[in-house]
């Protein structure tokens, strides 16, 4: 299990996004297992752990500003410490590229970002930008003197990893600005385990930067309050926090779990944390640390009333638990078996274990052998060759020896029995721990006071909202369970592949809404991308899917006060693999999508051709779409393009990474030579473009953790 560094939201391993806040997993390990080669065998592992829980999970995590930050560089493992021209991986282009499924998530998470350069989308500010130049952070503010170097050693290359390996995931959430743009934290001297955390007035660019402190743990987000003067940060697996003001630190507790055991609110005032012995901790600026249970499994959101954090709700031995700053635990629910999605309001979504069944895959298995395998034992020692000393003639020797060929060609025979009956053991025992993840499950409501029972048949999480409690599911059908034979199968996966994924799943191709504790059924058949926008106000699907394609009809369903009206064509020969909803009411998708690449409509409307699905970002406060159109992944470049609603328009040729700001305006990277790793770095606002810096290596992509 990982650990969402944000939200301390327990995930699945092979997660790629949060799906509670839609934070990138930070996962140094994800872009190495990329990177390699992958057997058969691998691949059949990975065949089978796909499940649709998960995938729609992450589905769900597309969420705000953060998804594009996620969709930051690919880490170059496999390339550090050699003197081989290495290239330079897309920043925009996420690790995800695989299955239709995350091919639709791909998609959804850039569609959902607001800004990209840290600063509010309700505040006038500049925007800011940050890249890598000559192996150093600079920052630009895009005027004549805008530019800063703020570095003088960004990594200590001591551990035989370059610059270029730790802009992406690893040191992405290692930056803040403040509200205003005017302050940033940043890193330096990077190393594997930690770095240095400094603080800095860009604003001013002769004033000197604060160091708050060395050593601070890497992949541990940080977390500065609104008016910037607290800090809390890890360090050796000990919580500190940093007052600007007073220019000190102070250590609150030792002892962490892990990246996803602590949680800060009220400005770094309320700090839940989780020690390695399981025990949870409350502690209040000015006060003594409270401990509130111990052995529990993990934190798994704020307890909020009216936007504010009162307490802190938790799992335990499959409990959830609710404790609140000055009263006593309350038990919410038992049988827990997973958190759906939290909700500012203090609500969330859960589901419980299915009765009646075991949801094993031993249950799609007829174990002919049993009855044959109990009677095989363990054959014990080989029989011992004569030796002709023990013996008084020749014919009496070989007689002997005769005899010990016999037997031991009877030994071998019993002995590939009974390695044959270990084999199957192992099997059975492989099929009994072998869960199916889409086995139907109950889904709850808890409204904040009480639980509420939703849904019998939750299969699995299509799409969600994140202001208030709707999200869209898959609906679950019990099915008369076809068996294969034990005899007929060697591995786990040869039930996969003789069963079939769809069969296994108990999915029946029909969908529902959750609004709050009441359901309803979406009308139609074999409906996929079910997609509720941003406010909850628009639902989309495709179906009418066409016989070994990718595409069918666009529905439109509108929701009003909580229940849904009719369901109206949209659109038809839409490619269901790439539905997208900007905002609330804004619907992106493809026709005649191929290879990552189609015709781009947003509200019926045809926008251009040749889009490249991939690295495209949606701005709230211009609702403008930028995107690539003929993208050569060889060369990691293309023809950036942005759309205001009206017409699109070419911004520059060439282009490998950009970032979009708040204002609409664009930070880009172009004429990049892979083997070099440099390019000219360009800002593009109001129709001008105007360069910013020359031989650049990469832009830098971070985080922004900031509420809305």
């Amino acid at each position: 299990m990982i650990i969402c560094s944000k939200c301390n939201k327990e995930l699945q391993d092979d997660a790629q996004f949060c799906d509670n806040c839609g934070t990138a997993v930070a996962k140094t390990e994800v872009n190495a297992e990329l990177a390699a080669a992958v057997n058969t065998e691998v691949n059949s592992e990975v065949k089978a752990a796909v499940k649709t829980e998960v995938n729609s999970e992450v589905k769900a995590a597309v969420n705000t500003e953060v998804n594009a930050k996620a969709a930051t560089s690919v880490k170059t493992e496999a390339n550090a410490g050699n003197n081989t021209p290495t290239k330079k991986k897309s920043f925009l282009v996420p690790a995800l590229i695989g299955a239709g499924a995350l091919v639709l998530l791909v998609l959804l998470g850039v569609f959902f970002v607001g800004n990209l350069g840290g600063t509010s989308s309700k505040k006038k500010v500049v925007p800011r930008g940050l890249y890598i130049k000559d192996k150093e952070l600079h920052v630009s503010d895009f005027s004549k003197k805008g530019v800063t170097e703020l570095t003088s050693n960004f990594v200590n290359a001591e551990d035989g990893f370059d610059v270029i390996d730790y802009v992406g995931y690893d040191m992405s959430s290692a930056v803040h600005f403040s509200k205003n743009g005017n302050i940033l934290f940043y890193p330096e001297k990077i190393n594997g385990s930690g770095y240095t955390l400094y603080c800095k007035d860009i604003s001013k660019s002769k004033k000197e930067p604060i160091k708050i402190d060395s050593g601070v743990s890497t992949g541990y987000k940080f977390y500065v309050s609104d008016d910037n003067n607290i800090v809390t940060y890890v360090k050796n697996d000990s919580i500190y926090q940093y007052n600007m003001n007073k220019k000190d630190k102070v250590k609150i507790d030792s002892g962490l779990r892990d990246p996803g055991s602590f949680y800060v609110e009220d400005n770094g005032k309320k700090i839940f944390y989780v020690k390695e012995n399981g025990t949870l901790y409350f502690k209040k600026a000015g006060k003594d640390k409270e401990k509130i249970d111990s052995d529990i499994d993990r934190v798994i959101t704020a307890d909020y009333k009216n936007n504010k954090v009162v307490g802190v709700i938790y799992l335990k031995d499959d409990k959830l638990y609710k404790k609140e700053e000055g009263k006593e635990k309350e038990k919410i629910a038992s049988d827990v078996t997973d958190i759906i999605s939290e909700f500012k309001g203090g609500e969330f979504y859960y589901t419980k274990e299915e009765k009646g069944g075991s949801g094993v895959l031993m249950d799609y298995v007829e174990d002919d052998m049993e009855e044959q395998d109990a009677d095989i034992e363990d054959p014990g020692d080989e029989p011992e060759y004569p030796s002709l000393l023990d013996y008084g003639s020749v014919a009496a020797y070989q007689k002997a020896v005769d005899e010990y060929n016999e037997a031991y060609d009877e030994y071998l025979k019993a002995e590939d029995k009974y390695e044959a009956k270990r084999d199957r053991d192992t099997l059975r025992q492989e099929l009994k721990e072998e869960e199916i993840s889409n086995s139907g499950k109950t889904l709850y409501y808890y409204d904040g006071k009480k639980e509420n029972k939703v849904s019998d048949n939750f299969g699995t999480l299509e799409s969600r909202t994140y202001k208030k409690p709707i999200l869209v599911f898959s609906v679950s059908e019990s099915k008369e369970r076809k068996k294969v034979k034990l005899s007929k199968i060697e591995s786990i996966y040869d039930v996969y592949d003789e069963l079939g994924y769809d069969y296994l799943s108990t999915s029946s191709g029909k969908m529902a809404i959750a609004i709050g504790d009441k359901v309803s059924d979406i009308e139609g058949e074999n409906i996929k991308a079910a997609t509720i926008s941003r406010e909850g106000n628009h639902l989309y699907f495709v179906t009418n899917i066409k016989k070994n394609k990718n595409y069918g009809d666009l529905y439109e369903v509108k929701v009003k006060k909580g229940k849904l009206e009719k369901a109206k064509l949209y659109d038809e020969d839409v490619c269901y693999e790439m539905i997208g909803v900007s905002g609330d009411s804004q619907v992106l998708y493809f026709k005649d999508y191929k290879n990552s690449e189609g015709t781009l409509y947003i509200n019926k409307k045809e926008v251009d051709e040749d889009v490249y699905s991939y690295g495209m970002i949606g701005n709230y406060s211009s609702k403008e779409i930028f995107y690539y159109v003929d993208y050569n992944s060889d060369k990691d470049k293309g023809s950036l393009r942005v759309y205001n609603g009206k017409k699109a328009k070419t911004i520059a040729e060439d282009v490998n990474d950009f970032e979009v700001f708040d204002d609409g305006s664009v930070m880009y990277l172009y004429d990049y030579s892979i083997n070099k790793n440099k390019g000219d770095l360009n800002y593009y606002k109001n129709g001008k473009n105007k360069q910013v810096d020359e031989d650049v290596t990469a832009i830098f992509h971070y985080m922004d953790y900031s509420p809305e």
